[in-house]
């Protein structure tokens, strides 16, 4: 990497939020700030500490006179106030360096003492409100005699600073970088939205005064009685308080909730223009400016690190690719593949579709599938309708004209109706009638697509006829497409619609929509998704079991299997998720059969390793078992977007909006663009201005893919280069998810598992048994 100088540049140059870049180059902008520390060298203070359990509570004692960092079995300390008590500690000369991580964590402890006009509400990383700005009351300006009630909502920018160490070349240092939210709060007294018509039961309430450091989530609300609340569940055992002590917890589901009643038709014009305002402040263009004004306020005077160690936060931080070292780059567009040789090829999945046909379309074993129509009898014709257009296309447009069986190569797929009559029975009882009459028949459905009212989305969990329908058809082993009654009465973009359900139910029947053009190597891959599902009653009881999910995928993209562990312990976890690792890759291993001296690499993708666990290391003890005979490359990868870092274009003018509006993803990263962050990290820009749907979208979130040392194939580009091949791959749209399948589809199915266990008679058994196992189920 290099810090652009007007010498370097020569005359065709730009200027960017505090630094420059060039034509003709890759540039891309980070979200923070080169930190300059004061001196190379500065005296901190160490002492033995084999066990770092306990450091929380020790770093709580000191408060701020100390600033504590553990590595390995050293604990080092750096005084932050003249006079603290330094016995027991051994004085230290330390290089910065060769120690940027302890100063990374000095940088971030001084942040709050630093910055104290600010109220923090966290303090790792720094987190604090903006003053200035506040959108429902600016919104509420416009609108002509505003419901007092509003005056109890807001909404604010959030600033979260945080210190990293960098290293998109040769050297590493330090940057500052700031990511720029919003925080939505409802102060509004819970009697007063009770009398304005808002329904607030099952919504959670917090405490009204809250103390940092305390929990202040008390219960879920299950009715109002005069001023008092009386609660569903709780944390403590709490059942009633008054209801001046409390608010409603400011979720986005409560919040909507509450202003369409408070607002009636005024509503969408209000989110039109929250979405607009939100739009300026976390686009492109917005984060930018930010960024620059940041730039002025925190480089004003220096932060105090310590007893003679400070920083100065200096330019905003600009990465380009020269000749000497490539920090970012553009992977090439991915291609669909339509047929094993990857010689049909297309750069967009549907049209490759229609003209090519599905990758499996010569191995698809039921060409005339029987599939279950089961939707209620007041919507029949409506139903019947969509069916038809998903059978046989629509003419309108062009987006979906040849139907199911002419897209797919299918040669007599069978729509038999089941009909399901609510007007009896509760709505679930009425579907699962319904259903057990389809499985009783001398024909067992292929596959179902149930459709049901929009009302019944919002019903219990344990009665929600959604949830029924789909656990009674898996015990069959039937996988099945439920589609919401306002998706099948929309007329506008019905053909996109159905290219999205056409593609998730030719999955679910075991077909392959299509793979990507993944440069095979002479090694067999095997890529894994990990995933946990955890199992709890709700968020007021302890999480205690868990159940591990595991995907698996050749490299060029096919799913093989999906496989799930029994539920257990956390303590258990580790042991059986292992379990289910060494049976899903015994499985491959005969499936591909593995001879000795076979060269095989093994790729895991996880979002959320259970670090106290040591996750990557279990996996490579399964890979080292499985694998003995076998030469065996390994690596392990963590995958997320729970990072602070933004990625902008200087040069990316957006795309234009129907209609003349204002352009789409202006200064959004192309799709594909890839930053070294350091030697084991790289950004992942997956959402390119091509897939942002609205010109008020923030700027896209890039995702995180970060090398683990166990890994003994460390090829990070080439595999940073495959994750992005993995968001191509999901069909559950034809359009590519916003991360890669292995964990995308893992936390699909892990979502489904923790909903279906509100469903009285469910069990997840049969999935590892039956032909769910290599079915794309959980689209």
């Amino acid at each position: 990497m290099e810090f652009i100088t007007d010498e370097l540049l020569g005359p065709v140059s730009q200027r960017f939020g505090g630094g420059y870049v060039t034509y003709g180059q890759v540039a891309i902008g980070l979200n923070g700030f080169r930190i300059q520390v004061s001196q190379a060298s500065f005296d901190a203070f160490v002492q033995d500490w084999p066990d770092t359990s306990d450091l929380g509570e020790l770093r709580e004692r000191a408060g701020e006179s100390w600033a504590l960092w553990a590595q390995g079995s050293q604990l080092f300390g750096m005084p932050t106030m003249s006079g603290a008590v330094t016995d027991g500690w051994k004085s230290i000369s330390l290089e910065v360096a060769r120690n940027l991580g302890f100063v990374a964590f000095l940088v971030n402890h001084a942040l709050p003492r630093s910055i104290r006009h600010y109220a923090a509400f966290k303090d790792r990383p720094f987190t604090f409100l903006g003053g200035k700005r506040e959108f429902v009351g600016e919104i509420r300006d416009q609108i002509p005699n505003p419901p007092p009630l509003l005056s109890g909502f807001s909404i604010r920018p959030r600033y979260a600073l945080e210190a990293r160490v960098v290293a998109p070349a040769e050297e590493a240092f330090l940057g500052l970088f700031v990511t720029l939210t919003t925080r939505t709060e409802i102060t509004a007294a819970l009697p007063d939205l009770a009398a304005a018509g808002v329904r607030l039961e099952g919504f959670d309430a917090l405490l009204r005064n809250r103390v940092r450091g305390q929990r202040s989530l008390v219960g879920t609300i299950d009715r109002l009685t005069g001023s008092g609340v009386t609660f569903r569940e709780s944390f403590d055992g709490v059942t009633q308080m008054n209801a001046d002590e409390l608010v409603l917890e400011p979720s986005r589901e409560a919040f909507a909730a509450c202003l369409r009643v408070i607002l009636g038709n005024r509503y969408e014009k209000f989110e039109q223009e929250r979405q607009r305002l939100e739009g300026e402040l976390l686009g492109g263009p917005g984060v930018n400016e930010m960024l620059d004004q940041m730039q002025k306020f925190l480089s004003a005077q220096p932060i105090q690190l310590g007893e003679g160690l400070e920083c100065q936060i200096g330019e905003r931080l600009s990465i380009i690719k020269t000749r000497q070292y490539r920090s970012v780059w553009r992977a090439a567009p991915v291609a669909y593949c339509f047929d094993p040789a990857r010689a049909k090829q297309h750069q967009i999945a549907w049209q490759g579709l229609t003209t090519y046909g599905p990758f499996s379309r010569e191995s698809f074993a039921n060409r005339s599938p029987t599939i279950v129509v089961i939707a209620p009898d007041t919507i029949k014709g409506t139903a019947e309708t969509f069916v038809r257009a998903l059978k046989d296309g629509v003419e309108v447009g062009n987006a979906y004209p040849g139907g199911f069986a002419s897209t797919f190569r299918l040669a007599n797929p069978r729509f038999v109706w089941q009909q399901v009559d609510c007007s009896r029975l509760l709505p679930h009882e009425a579907y699962r009638k319904s259903i057990e009459q389809a499985l009783s028949s001398e024909t067992r459905p292929d596959a179902a697509i149930v459709i049901l009212p929009d009302e019944y989305a919002d019903l219990p969990a344990d009665e929600n006829p959604y949830l029924h329908a789909k656990a009674m058809l898996l015990m069959a082993a039937v996988p099945s497409q439920e589609i919401k009654a306002s998706t099948i009465t929309r007329h506008a973009g019905l053909g996109h619609r159905l290219q999205n359900i056409s593609t998730s139910l030719y999955a679910k029947l075991n077909g392959i929509p299509w793979t990507v053009d993944q440069r095979l190597s002479i090694a067999d891959e095997i890529i894994i998704g990990l995933g946990v599902a955890e199992h709890a009653r709700s968020r007021y009881h302890d999480r205690q079991r868990y159940v591990g999910v595991t995907t698996v995928f050749r490299g060029d993209g096919n799913y093989l299997l999906g496989n799930l562990s029994r539920a257990c312990s956390f303590i258990e976890y580790p042991e059986v998720l292992k379990e289910s690792v060494l049976h899903a890759l015994s499985e491959i291993k005969e499936r591909n059969g593995w001879r000795p001296g076979d060269i095989v690499r093994i790729v895991c993708h996880t979002a959320n390793p259970m670090r106290t666990k040591k996750l990557d290391h279990l996996i490579a003890e399964c890979v080292q078992k499985v694998g003995r005979d076998q030469t065996v490359e390994f690596a392990f990868l963590t995958i997320g977007s729970d990072h602070p870092f933004t990625m902008l274009d200087p040069h990316q003018p957006g795309r234009s909006s129907r209609g003349g509006g204002p352009a789409r993803g202006v200064m959004a990263p192309d799709r594909g663009t890839i930053v070294q962050l350091t030697k084991d990290q790289r950004l992942l820009s997956v959402t390119g201005p091509t897939l942002i749907k609205r010109p008020g979208s923030p700027l896209p979130h890039p995702m995180h893919v970060k090398l683990h040392r166990s890994s003994t194939f460390r090829d990070l580009d080439y595999l940073t280069e495959q994750v992005l091949k993995f968001t191509s791959l999901s069909w559950r749209s034809t359009l590519p998810a916003g991360k890669p399948v292995t964990i995308y589809y893992s936390e699909l199915i892990a979502d489904l598992l923790v909903r279906l266990k509100a469903v009285p008679d469910w069990s997840p058994a049969l999935i590892n048994t039956s032909r769910l196992k290599h079915s794309a189920w959980f689209l």
